[in-house]
């Protein structure tokens, strides 16, 4: 079977997340209906970007995390094979909400030069899927387009990165 021309996407996703609220703006929509194309030629998905970012984002408090199996600090990316696991030098405590990354981490699952990727992120930046925080220590990003989600037994829990509607207008 020919692999080379298909994307290979995952619905994994934290097992103990119920549901997740986005605000986006309808350029916002498009964007991520639309295609961009790796390195090897393989057109791929905007929304598969967006969707292995936002996998990497801490949903619970730190203090749960340790007996959690569904929040990842940043030393550890979701375990399955179409996620592959990221060690960074310099690890993040990370709050609900964020996602330590690299460049060079999401040129390697992606397949993208460093420039596209930054070119990327910038994109969904623009958009208000992201917001991002470089850094040449340790480098994170925030979802404000995320209003919350729920965590199974948890209830809703309110991201504190959020856009609130006054900042939209």
């Amino acid at each position: 079977m020919n692999h080379k021309n298909k994307e290979t996407t995952s619905s994994m996703f934290p097992a103990n997340v119920g549901s997740v609220i986005f605000r986006l703006s309808a350029e916002a929509i498009v964007w991520l209906d639309g295609t961009t194309k790796d390195d090897d030629g393989v057109l791929k998905t905007n929304r598969r970007f967006f969707h292995d970012l936002l996998v990497r984002m801490q949903f619970s408090d730190v203090s749960e995390a340790s007996c959690s199996s569904d929040s990842y600090t940043s030393e550890a990316s979701p375990h399955h094979s179409s996620f592959p696991h990221f060690v960074f030098r310099r690890p993040l405590l990370l709050h609900i909400g964020q996602m330590q990354y690299s460049e060079e981490m999401l040129s390697a699952l992606w397949h993208l030069g460093r420039k596209r990727i930054r070119n990327l992120l910038q994109r969904m930046e623009l958009l208000g899927l992201i917001r991002i925080y470089p850094s040449r220590i340790a480098s994170y990003m925030t979802f404000p387009c995320i209003d919350g989600w729920t965590l199974k037994g948890n209830g809703f829990i309110a991201n504190p990165h959020r856009i609130k509607q006054r900042e939209m207008a």
